[in-house]
């Protein structure tokens, strides 16, 4: 009989063992694929293409000693840039910096209260190049957060008598690594901007143009 129980437990210990080594190998390759994903987020350089899905920029105007305000109907937008991680502590803190181009919007109307004024003939057109500064904080091995300070300087074609500056703007958002170079974005943000034009001899100022909305971006980290 003892030797019956004997050769049971060790028939017992024996069928456990691989269990035990395929747990400890499942793990070892879950750690692994970790260590992989946190590296990717702190990776150096990155470069990506983004699409803006806002539409329209508010602004807030002056012209002939009268107040207004309303929104310039535009199209979205394609663009691309980089950015470089120049710190990341061990606690997933990190600080960016980068740029980006956006290429032109076609302004096609304006709304001013109950008015909708369609332009004809060349249309106004905006380009964009932002600078921006950003902390990261990594949640997971591959989630993260950032918030971010931006500056703004717009291109303006087809406005007569413009005179065009940036202004300072910010965004938030979030990345998802999906594997060891590449990942995406998913951001809030607002642009800024202010100038004046002039029309038949009547001059506009433009206090602040704002662009606000969602924009998407794909990304690739160089090894």
């Amino acid at each position: 009989m003892k030797l019956l129980i004997t050769l049971l437990l060790a028939s017992s210990m024996a069928a456990a063992a691989p269990s035990k080594e395929k747990s400890a190998a499942q793990e070892k390759m879950a750690t692994q694929k970790d260590a992989v994903l946190v590296k990717a987020n702190l990776k150096g350089l990155k470069i990506y293409g983004s699409m803006d899905l806002a539409d329209s920029f508010d602004f807030d105007a002056n012209t002939q000693n009268q107040s207004v305000s309303g929104t310039f109907g535009s199209e979205k937008a394609f663009g691309f840039g980089a950015k470089y991680t120049f710190t990341h502590l061990d606690n997933g803190i990190g600080i960016e910096g980068g740029g980006s181009y956006e290429m032109g919007r076609t302004i096609s109307n304006a709304k001013v209260k109950n008015q909708n004024i369609n332009y004809t003939g060349a249309k106004p057109e905006i380009q964009m190049w932002t600078v921006y500064g950003q902390a990261t904080a990594n949640l997971t091995s591959q989630f993260g957060v950032y918030a971010v300070g931006n500056y703004n300087f717009p291109q303006v074609k087809n406005i007569s008598g413009g005179n065009w500056k940036g202004k300072f703007g910010y965004q938030v958002g979030g990345q998802l690594a999906l594997s060891k170079n590449f990942s995406v974005n998913g951001e809030l943000r607002t642009l800024n901007m202010g100038g004046s034009a002039e029309e038949q001899g009547v001059v506009t100022n433009y206090e602040n143009i704002r662009l606000q909305g969602f924009a998407l971006r794909g990304l690739y980290a160089f090894e």
